[in-house]
């Protein structure tokens, strides 16, 4: 990983258990310049939020060089407070992978030793366990990423070869050591919004399957049925500026071409026609989100960043997604009452 070329289907690749994770040389290089930034602020007199002080109304209380491990320590622990059923292992896996992610983009602050350390994490199956409710949404998934944490650091749950145990318990099984956090780690684990893009990207790759087997349906459908294909000419479809419709009805134009589609007239074209019509609607919906730029994106505040012909280091605010929150929510509510309508009827699409 680089922290700039994840995919959708690397996701959903190392979400099902498969392939070995590992960071590139160049982040490597990149959060090893950062982590030197943190360090000498950590050790000034300045208060640098994240860094060398506390977090909400203690923002701005200096804490003391020999507290700061403490204090990244009592982050993740104040903020694993989840509740409801756990998050499957998927989910887990994934938020797990994207989080790595980010941190790999080098502007964290923190050492690779805790990038590395996730990644062992996915390579042998150690699977923290997380709540599914806690989140508090586009300002942040703080508890469920702490729960993530915890297992780093030899605490909390975790799943490992079926079996659910004490977090450090499944570290020592696996050959992985605890990870006692430095300066700015903590934050830099639990600020961003990798729990809810692990989902909708799980959620929109279930989708994409959906929706290519409801055109594989209308296609055997027209075909049993003896349907006309009319309603699937390209010329028709050219004329609307929607990739998303010409590829289902290019699909089930496609899937049909074998059949002998010459009904005549009728009753049968109506419904065939409109049944092909509401999937394209699913397919061509605007809202359908896409994840793969918040995921290739830092989300840790305050992000550092050194310029070296200014020598000068800034920080800020980056780690919100409520756009993509928000669109994925109300498509989630569209997508479900088109799934709950009987045979495809009209939803308010």
């Amino acid at each position: 990983m680089d922290g700039d070329h994840l995919s959708i289907e690397d996701v959903i690749s190392v979400a099902a258990g498969a392939g070995a994770v590992s960071l590139a040389p160049q982040s490597v290089e990149k959060m090893l310049r950062s982590r030197t930034v943190v360090e000498r602020l950590a050790a000034a007199d300045a208060p640098v939020y994240g860094v060398n002080t506390g977090v909400g109304l203690l923002a701005d209380v200096r804490v003391p060089p020999a507290d700061l491990e403490q204090l990244q320590r009592n982050v993740i622990r104040s903020h694993a407070a989840g509740v409801g059923d756990p998050l499957a292992r998927d989910e887990v896996r994934a938020m797990i992978l994207i989080r790595a992610n980010v941190l790999a983009k080098g502007f964290s602050g923190i050492r690779p030793v805790v990038a590395e350390r996730l990644c062992q994490m996915l390579e042998h199956g150690v699977t923290p366990v997380v709540p599914s409710q806690g989140s508090v949404g586009a300002s942040g998934d703080l508890a469920p990423l702490a729960h993530m944490a915890l297992v780093l650091m030899g605490e909390g749950e975790a799943e490992l070869r079926g079996q659910r145990m004490p977090g450090r318990e499944a570290l020592r099984l696996a050959g992985i050591e605890p990870l006692s956090l430095a300066s700015k780690e903590g934050i830099s684990l639990v600020n961003g919004t990798q729990a809810m893009l692990a989902l909708g990207c799980l959620e929109l790759a279930a989708a994409e399957v959906l929706i290519d087997t409801a055109e594989v349906d209308c296609a055997m459908t027209l075909d049993a049925l003896r349907g006309t294909p009319r309603a699937f000419d390209q010329r028709l479809h050219a004329i609307r500026p929607h990739p998303g419709q010409r590829t289902t009805c290019r699909a089930c134009s496609t899937g049909a071409k074998s059949a002998r589609l010459t009904s005549p007239a009728g009753a049968s074209r109506t419904p065939i026609r409109c049944a092909a019509l509401h999937r394209c609607m699913v397919r061509c919906a605007t809202l359908l989100p896409r994840p793969g730029a918040y995921f290739r994106s830092s989300s840790t505040p305050p992000p550092t960043i050194r310029w070296s012909s200014t020598k000068k280091c800034y920080r800020g605010e980056i780690f919100t997604a409520s756009r993509w929150r928000s669109n994925w929510i109300i498509w989630r509510s569209r997508s479900a009452r088109f799934l709950a309508s009987p045979s495809g009827a009209s939803t308010g699409w």
